[in-house]
């Protein structure tokens, strides 16, 4: 295997890892989110809250995945082939129960928002009977729309 040097991207545009990290680091919080869930029947159960810690005319969308550890499946070359476990992986994005305007990336939560305004909102996704509740997690990311694209504004999980 040869080295190399990594390249990242960070909104569709190449850039180092240091000054992506540093950036967003030194960044003004607009808003953050969290989470909890639960198993009912065939479904898992997700609340989100995300507050606005500052005013903004931006929109903002927020998209909720579903993430299971351990799960067993077939991989190409990996020694244990059939048999080989998964580490942290997407199983699904969670559709929204409450909301509906989604686009690509996600589910529009403000259109403009208040300091402090916080949107709370509901979703699932189908539940497999081989995911165990403390392999599962949930990963919120936040995008907000810029022209005609998306920028990251922030992500949470725990």
């Amino acid at each position: 295997m040869g080295n190399s040097t990594p390249t990242y991207f960070t909104n569709f545009v190449k850039s180092a890892q240091r000054t992506v990290i540093e950036e967003h680091n030194s960044s003004t919080v607009v808003l953050n989110s969290n989470y909890d869930f639960f198993i009912s029947g065939n479904k898992v159960k997700i609340r989100t809250t995300t507050q606005f810690f500052k005013e903004t005319d931006d929109s903002y969308y927020l998209a909720t995945y579903l993430i299971v550890d351990g799960i067993v499946a077939p991989q190409s070359g990996h020694p244990d082939g059939a048999n080989a476990e998964h580490v942290n992986v997407v199983a699904d994005i969670a559709k929204p129960t409450t909301i509906s305007n989604k686009k690509d990336f996600g589910y529009l939560i403000a259109n403009g928002a208040r300091q402090n305004q916080k949107v709370n909102l509901e979703f699932d996704v189908d539940y497999n009977l081989n995911w165990e509740k403390e392999d599962m997690s949930i990963a919120i990311v936040m995008f907000k729309e810029q022209g005609d694209s998306i920028v990251f504004a922030n992500a949470f999980t725990k």
